[in-house]
């Protein structure tokens, strides 16, 4: 899916599900996805058109607890 003409918001959910199902798995590998599908969700929910601080703040939680589980902390790569 090329996501070409879905809402921002509803993308940001679906990578939002997406990531929490890898986080889940536990595995190193889908660590590493789940915070990259974490951060294009957190791009996507910070885009003014999405207007839902929550959503953001979502992702941010998220963001930190995927780099916390992979023993990076809150510093490391954006």
């Amino acid at each position: 899916m090329s996501g070409a003409g879905v809402d921002p918001a509803d993308r940001a959910r679906v990578l939002l599900l997406r990531g929490d199902q890898l986080l889940e798995s536990g595995s190193p590998e889908s660590l590493d996805e789940a915070l990259l599908a974490y951060q294009g969700g957190l791009e996507l929910a910070e885009d003014p058109s999405v207007a839902d601080d929550e959503l953001r703040r979502t992702f941010e939680e998220r963001v930190a607890t995927a780099r916390e589980r992979l023993g990076g902390g809150s510093s490391g790569p954006e």
